[in-house]
């Protein structure tokens, strides 16, 4: 989403508070389905963490094809639904992801567990930065016009996708549902 805002400001010149306010339909939705999450989950299993990764690709095609248009890149209406799609897509799978990954985790090992799935996450998140904000460099060539910052942003979306259709699959690789521990277990 960061080369959203820098291709938002840089490439289509708007200034931060608009660039800005496209983001507002992906904050609503990641919201939403972060608390819909926790209700969703214990019923849909490691499917609403597929269904997150899907709602994701959804949302990043969306806005690749926004993208492409000359005639919608322009209007702040077209980002609404893609930017929703996303939204409702990575709340789906942040919020429900560490109970999946601990679900087989003895109690008395669940907090050094915690902290490594923590861990694995920033630095999971700092490298998928690193390596989209290098295809979007490598795009973007030293001399960009404005087209160049929607090339280059086609570039890192579609890099996106491809990462994010990994992530579904490895969701088949989680348990089907959360454990649940009794009491007794827990104490």
């Amino acid at each position: 989403m960061v080369l959203l805002a820098e291709y938002l400001q840089s490439g289509l010149d708007l200034s931060p508070r608009a660039a800005g306010l496209r983001f507002l339909p992906f904050a609503i939705g990641f919201l939403t389905a972060s608390f819909a999450s926790a209700r969703l989950a214990p019923r849909l299993g490691r499917k609403i963490l597929q269904l997150g990764a899907g709602l994701m690709v959804t949302g990043l095609a969306a806005l690749v094809a926004v993208v492409h248009s000359r005639t919608m890149d322009t209007s702040g209406v077209a980002y609404i639904l893609p930017l929703l799609i996303y939204g409702l897509g990575q709340g789906s799978v942040q919020a429900p992801l560490v109970n999946f990954i601990l679900a087989d985790v003895p109690p008395h090992d669940a907090g050094s567990a915690s902290g490594v799935v923590t861990m694995l996450q920033q630095f999971s998140f700092a490298l998928g930065v690193a390596v989209i904000g290098s295809v979007f460099a490598v795009a973007l060539g030293s001399h960009p016009g404005s087209s160049g910052y929607g090339r280059a942003l086609d570039h890192a979306l579609l890099w996106n996708i491809a990462l994010l259709t990994v992530t579904f699959v490895a969701a088949f690789a989680l348990p089907r549902r959360p454990a649940v521990r009794a009491l007794s277990d827990a104490g």
